[in-house]
């Protein structure tokens, strides 16, 4: 799982570099949000109260999923 996170961190920091509010298209968001979730079962609790994965139907910024993953990987 670190690895995983380390990788879509430093994928989404890039992204983030050169277009930080663009959103997220659905094949990229359902591929973190199931990372989030396997994140969330190894954890057993969510890093962020109240968050486990995004919505798919308001799709988020690369700085909103790069931000959250931070937070993720400092878990691990």
């Amino acid at each position: 799982m670190d690895k995983t996170l380390a990788t879509l961190t430093f994928e989404f920091r890039r992204l983030s570099e050169k277009k930080p509010n663009d959103a997220v298209n659905e094949f990229k968001l359902n591929i973190v949000n199931k990372i989030l979730a396997e994140a969330n079962n190894e954890l057993g609790r969510t890093p962020i109260e109240g968050f486990s994965q995004f919505n798919t139907d308001t799709l988020p910024t690369n700085s909103d999923v790069l931000f959250v993953l931070a937070l993720y990987q400092d878990c691990f």
